[in-house]
């Protein structure tokens, strides 16, 4: 497969949805992320694959190829059209929500410092780890903000978010090819990683999260309530959905 990145620091985060719970404390501000030149990641997938060999294939063998190259800091995935078609619809009425990342014993976190010099995050175990975002969880974990915009979908950290969202920067961004769709019915998934305080298995459970809560319709529940009724969004009750996501990975 041929690499060849494209820069991503264009992106930007739309106002999050104001929230009653005292856990999450969203609010309604216009924020972005830092503009970062030397952030890339793929944005076509002839930038990555021999489009024209890929398509000669059948849709099983294209999705053999496509699964068999992960990479450390790379995650693949395959979506049929009815589960696209029904994330893509979703997610123009509700594109935010928040992401859980659970401990992962083999991450140590580093420091992010931001265009002002100052860093948000120290060094130390994942473990220990316990963010302003996830203080009142039981469940140790913290928060990612996911925002799905177009054929993207970008994540950073809630805390830092709150604290200084323009200094933010992403911890995965996924992309979704659609070239094969007319003729294959299969969309392409890749998730990079950018940020190394996010290990590869939490990354893959973040996209699992993901896939289920928009192309699932007694899950996209929370989503619609996050986005358009988050007076409704019980966060104990989203703690408890949250844990059987992650028993069933």
């Amino acid at each position: 497969m041929k690499f060849s990145p494209t820069s991503c620091s264009h992106l930007k985060m739309s106002p999050l949805p104001t929230s009653t719970s005292r856990h999450l404390h969203l609010q309604h501000l216009r924020r972005g992320f830092a503009q970062i030149p030397s952030l890339h990641v793929s944005r076509k997938l002839s930038d990555i694959v021999k489009l024209p060999l890929l398509q000669r294939e059948s849709p099983q063998k294209v999705r053999e190829v496509w699964l068999s190259h992960d990479k450390p800091r790379i995650i693949n995935g395959v979506l049929a059209a009815p589960e696209w078609r029904a994330s893509a619809a979703n997610a123009k009425a509700a594109p935010l929500f928040v992401v859980p990342v659970y401990p992962d014993p083999a991450v140590t976190l580093h420091s992010t410092k931001h265009v002002d010099g100052t860093a948000t995050t120290t060094q130390q175990s994942s473990a220990s780890f316990t963010p302003a975002s996830a203080a009142s969880s039981t469940a140790g974990y913290y928060n990612l903000v996911s925002e799905w915009q177009d054929e993207e979908i970008v994540l950073t950290f809630l805390d830092d978010y709150q604290k200084d969202a323009r200094n933010a920067v992403p911890f995965m961004v996924v992309n979704f090819f659609t070239e094969l769709l007319s003729s294959h019915n299969l969309v392409l998934l890749r998730a990079d990683i950018v940020n190394r305080n996010l290990s590869r298995k939490q990354g893959a459970l973040a996209v699992k999260f993901l896939r289920e809560a928009y192309a699932r319709v007694d899950r996209f529940e929370w989503v619609q309530k996050f986005n358009l009724r988050p007076r409704e969004f019980d966060y104990r009750a989203f703690e408890s959905w949250c844990s059987k996501i992650k028993a069933e990975a």
